[in-house]
């Protein structure tokens, strides 16, 4: 992924996470940094205690884990990378990605 690609998606990610945690305190932040897409985050830890996280977000990953998890989408998202609809892209990353973790940060709230 080039570095414009990768400026787009990070902003199409953001512009993603925030539709998605609406109604939630702490939306997610996502940002380039020296070509790396990174986001920060808090949540709730399995303890009950509020924790920052600070990663990188791997598109890579989630797609290696969607091949194995849901063949369909995985190949959804991988044409929505290819053909550079990044909201798309977005969208389906988002909710694979952080789908789950919303869930359980909901449960722990």
């Amino acid at each position: 992924m080039t570095l414009k690609q990768a400026g787009r998606l990070a902003a199409a990610l953001q512009a993603a996470a925030d539709e998605l945690f609406a109604d939630v305190p702490d939306v997610p932040k996502f940002r380039l940094e020296a070509g790396i897409i990174r986001y920060g985050i808090t949540m709730w830890n399995p303890a009950l205690q509020r924790q920052t996280i600070d990663a990188e977000f791997e598109p890579e990953r989630v797609i290696d884990e969607l091949s194995q998890d849901s063949p369909s989408t995985c190949l959804a998202l991988q044409r929505a990378i290819r053909e550079e609809d990044w909201g798309q892209a977005a969208a389906l990353l988002t909710t694979q990605a952080f789908g789950k973790a919303l869930v359980s940060q909901w449960q722990r709230a």
